[in-house]
């Protein structure tokens, strides 16, 4: 099997720069009997990439040839018949479909092909490998090679010591066959030519070795001597290696007594300073400031600042932290110093005290209408300013008397002044006119200097308070004013929002129709002025504009109970309400005084508010029991009244309640004329009354008249009644009674005489449906006509 596998492969693929890998005996496809021999034959190309091919091989007398050859790739399923049932055939189908049945020469051969064939298609087919199928298939991992007992069976590739040569390797065999002018089956001559070559090479390696045996001698002698020398070195290197460690052990000690020595020095620096430092403060306070924190003066700019000065030596050596705190000589000067400040803190106390005190006489009460300004005062005690800055530090408990004496003197000085300012105004007030536009201006004008003079001294006090108590007057954390700085002023001008609400009512009583509105006005158009987050004014100016809304709110509300709560007089009829006038009047002076401004929204709220309030006294007078007049004409005319007052005003928030008011006065109307005019025909009323009952009931319009009860003989007593100068009569009682209960020039008579006309006509015409469908062709008709009706309401309105 070894020679026909090397006669195939140099016979028919070496050539062709291919492999052979494999083969198997087959007879020819649906060939029972074996003519000539054929094999199916398995080849990969030497070149990259590698080609995998099958080819169909058959011996001739000639040789070996290709009969048919399949690419690989292009094979779809390798079909081994029937697993179950041991057989040589089995089926290969392409890709184009085409199946070919092959019958291999034995069992065994068939299957190691078929393995073989599995192995080569999993290594040179990364896709599109062939499925094989009705066959075991074998695991991958194992070998790549399958013993065959039978010499019939397929020739493996490889046997157990074969290793196939490299692309490289065989390469380089090809090139040393051209080399040499040899073809691949002279393999002798080769061999012959390597051995040559071999054995010239061992000759030239042994001359080499001969040559260079004295320069090997040399070497060796060289080496020896050199061994002796580093013998020498080392001995040398210990010596020198003792001497640097006796060198190393005295370096140590001289750096102990350098490092002890530093010590020493630094030692001595740090007890030079702290002595330096000892003595400076000991010397801090002089005998000369000593003296003067004793006996303190006061009287002039050079005397505060040498207390100042010795003020802020003495809070030095009081908060120096030292180590020789334990010293008599610095517990000695401690007490000193302690003793002479707390004196000096004592009577510089009485000294700021007495001067709060006596405010009052350096700011006298003012007569004018200015308020008094403490400029004087805060001159005088801001020289102390810094020495209470001291204390602040040092004695926090008795810079805490100091500012709760000032704030109570003050206090008291600056409701004086306030009280005193604004009864000044209240006078001036008490004479000034408030009617015309100009004079209600004088008004807001005097009100918007009072705010300005109340912001001076408000801003001067807590400009005053930073500098000389030194209280923060700004929170760094939101930009405002501080909460220490609101607590002390808040106390010292508490009682100015009220005064200034007592002023306020004091200017609203002179008009209190608009007023109030008008300064409220003026106030909310100030805010952005003094709307000022860092200045307490700013709150206080807040106060005044809630005062004078809370005056504003009662005025209003006074207005609303008057208007639903009117007087309602027993000896004469109704008639108009006066609250409907005062409110238009109110409401269009408040929408010209609000105008755009930003807070008509508060004006549009109470309009709404003071409308219903009418409303509401419009249904209490109406339904009070002291009314003369019906309660449908009372609220017809006022509800009437009001709409057109409410059609005139141009308020949009009225607009709602002017549809609601119309809608009540449209329903009054009705009321009013069902109740006095009724039914005026009142015999047909009842006779047609029955007979729509009857016809509700099921009768048939045209069978009423043959009823007893509606015959047309009762239907001619019913008509006989009402002749038509009874119904004239009756109507000019009832022009009568209404012109009565209307007032004389109210000109709602006419409406209501015009509405109560066409109710009466659609009452007869209704009468005459009904006779024409119940009593067709009968003739039958009222004793007056549709005209005559029309006659009688227009002479009456005409006699009247």
């Amino acid at each position: 099997m070894g020679t026909l596998r090397a006669e195939l492969q140099r016979g028919l693929f070496q050539d062709d720069e291919e492999r052979f890998l494999s083969y198997v005996d087959v007879t020819k496809e649906n060939e029972k009997k074996k003519k000539k021999e054929t094999y199916l034959c398995v080849t990969a190309s030497i070149q990259q990439p590698v080609v995998v091919k099958l080819y169909l091989v058959r011996a001739k007398d000639d040789g070996y040839h290709k009969k048919e050859s399949f690419m690989l790739r292009d094979i779809k399923v390798v079909d081994g018949i029937n697993p179950r049932k041991p057989n040589s055939e089995f089926d290969i189908v392409f890709g184009d479909n085409r199946r070919r049945n092959f019958l291999a020469v034995s069992i065994n051969g068939k299957e190691a092909f078929i393995k073989e064939l599995f192995f080569i298609s999993h290594k040179f087919l990364p896709i599109q490998k062939p499925e094989f199928v009705n066959i075991k298939i074998p695991d991958i991992e194992s070998p790549k090679h399958i013993n065959v007992q039978d010499d019939s069976a397929i020739q493996t590739i490889q046997d157990e010591d074969y290793h196939p040569i490299t692309q490289k390797e065989e390469a380089d065999f090809r090139r040393m066959l051209k080399q040499f002018n040899l073809q691949l089956f002279e393999a002798k001559e080769f061999n012959d030519k390597l051995t040559q070559m071999l054995a010239d090479l061992d000759n030239t390696n042994i001359e080499s070795i001969m040559a260079s045996e004295t320069a090997v001698a040399d070497l060796i002698n060289n080496l020896e001597k050199c061994d002796e020398h580093m013998k020498f070195l080392g001995d040398r290197l210990f010596a020198y290696d003792t001497v640097l460690h006796q060198v190393e052990e005295n370096v140590e000690i001289i750096e102990e007594k350098a490092n002890l020595g530093q010590v020493e020095r630094e030692n001595l620096r740090l007890l030079l300073n702290s002595l330096t430092e000892f003595s400076e403060l000991m010397v801090t306070v002089s005998p000369e400031q000593l003296e003067l924190l004793r006996r303190p003066k006061f009287g002039d700019a050079a005397s505060i600042n040498l207390c100042l000065e010795a003020a802020k030596r003495a809070h030095k050596f009081m908060s120096t932290e030292t180590p020789h705190s334990h010293t008599d000589a610095y517990k000695e000067g401690m007490q000193t110093i302690r003793s002479a400040f707390g004196t000096f803190v004592d009577t510089f106390y009485s000294y700021i005290s007495a001067t709060i005190e006596n405010m009052r006489d350096r700011v006298p009460l003012d007569e004018s209408t200015i308020m008094p300004k403490h400029s004087a005062v805060y001159r005088q005690l801001n020289n102390f300013g810094e020495i209470v800055n001291v204390i602040r530090v040092s004695r926090p408990n008795v810079y805490q008397r100091l500012l709760d004496n000032y704030r109570q003197h003050t206090a008291t000085i600056f409701h004086q002044d306030q009280q005193n300012f604004y009864q000044n105004h209240e006078m001036r007030v008490n004479m000034m006119p408030a009617h015309s536009k100009a004079e209600l201006n004088e008004f807001g004008s005097l009100m918007e200097m009072v705010a300005a003079e109340s912001e001076i001294v408000v801003q001067a006090e807590q400009s005053f308070l930073q500098k000389f108590f030194h209280i923060p007057s700004i929170d760094p954390t939101t930009q405002q004013l501080s909460d220490s700085m609101r607590s002390v002023i808040r106390t010292i001008f508490e009682p100015m929002a009220d005064l200034f609400q007592k002023f306020g009512r004091a200017c609203c009583s002179r008009n209190p129709h608009e007023l109030p509105a008008a300064l409220f006005v003026r106030l909310v158009s100030l805010l952005p002025k003094y709307n000022n987050p860092k200045a307490y004014f700013s709150t206080v100016f807040g106060n005044f504009v809630v005062a004078m809304k809370r005056i504003l709110d009662e005025q209003m509300n006074h207005r609303l109970e008057s208007y639903r709560n009117q007087r309602i007089s027993k000896r004469q009829r109704i008639g108009l309400l006066s609250c409907i006038d005062e409110f238009s009047d109110l409401i269009k002076n408040m929408d010209a005084i609000f105008g755009n401004s930003e807070r008509r929204s508060d004006f549009e709220k109470w309009a709404v508010k003071l409308c219903n309030g009418v409303i509401e006294g419009i249904d209490n007078a109406a339904m009070s029991p002291n009314s003369k007049s019906p309660a449908s004409v009372v609220r017809l005319e006022n509800f009437h009244k009001l709409h057109s007052v409410l059609s005139e005003m141009k308020v949009p928030a009225l607009d709602e309640i002017r549809n609601q008011v119309k809608r009540k006065y449209q329903e009054n109307m009705k009321i009013y004329i069902f109740d006095y005019l009724g039914k005026p025909l009142e015999k047909l009323h009842l006779f047609f009354e029955s007979v729509e009952f009857a016809i509700n009931s099921g009768v048939r319009p045209e069978e009423v008249g043959f009823q007893q009860q509606f015959s047309r003989g009762e239907l001619k007593k019913a008509i006989s009644a009402h002749q038509g100068r009874e119904v004239k009569k009756g109507l000019e009682n009832l022009y009568a009674k209404v012109e009565k209960h209307l007032n004389a020039d109210s000109p709602l008579l006419q409406v209501v005489w015009r509405d109560m006309q066409q109710e009466f006509l659609s009452q007869i015409k209704h009468y005459q449906r009904l006779i024409s469908q119940c009593y067709p062709n009968s003739r039958l008709n009222l004793e007056f006509t549709i005209e005559d009706v029309l006659n009688y309401f227009s002479q009456i309105a005409q006699q009247h």
